[in-house]
């Protein structure tokens, strides 16, 4: 019996889902072979936040992954994490919801974000761009990060890396 063929759409999401799960498994260099050699990986904010990023090329976003994942578990337990996805074409909105436990105030939390992954025709990632909606405690004015708590900091490196 024949196959019947694969959709852009349905390829796209595919290869989404396998980035997110090789990130969720801690493993940079599974996520780099779904990048294309200048994709393009933000956290849109002002250069002042210590979250925001704005990396270019293939083999930096590797560098960046590494570094973050020798530190992601030291403050941040991840129990649940609820994925929805919305595909069009060569763009994947992954819209999700982590709840976790913060390991210096032993606290649960949940937090959401979305991120927006463009793909081009090719089936490799061009731009990832995470949005993020964590809740900071209430002595937070800014995000400089001499004002952030550990636990506000944890969580926001949380939610941009603990995508599955």
């Amino acid at each position: 019996m024949e196959k019947s063929p694969v959709s852009v759409e349905q390829r796209n999401l595919k290869i989404v889902k396998s980035y997110l799960k090789a990130f969720g498994e801690g493993k940079p260099a599974t996520m780099s072979k779904y990048l294309a050699d200048d994709a393009l990986f933000e956290i849109p904010g002002p250069k002042s936040s210590a979250y925001s990023q704005h990396i270019r090329g293939k083999k930096n976003i590797y560098q960046f992954y590494v570094r973050r994942e020798k530190t992601r578990s030291k403050f941040i337990s991840t129990t649940r994490v609820i994925p929805r996805f919305t595909v069009s074409k060569n763009n994947v909105i992954a819209e999700w919801i982590v709840e976790g436990v913060d390991k210096i105030e032993k606290r649960e939390f949940s937090s959401s974000g979305t991120n927006h992954f463009v793909l081009g025709n090719d089936g490799k990632i061009k731009s990832v761009r995470i949005f993020i909606n964590a809740p900071l405690s209430p002595m937070v004015k800014s995000l400089d990060e001499d004002r952030l708590l550990v636990s506000d900091q944890g969580r926001l490196a949380l939610m941009a890396w603990s995508v599955v």
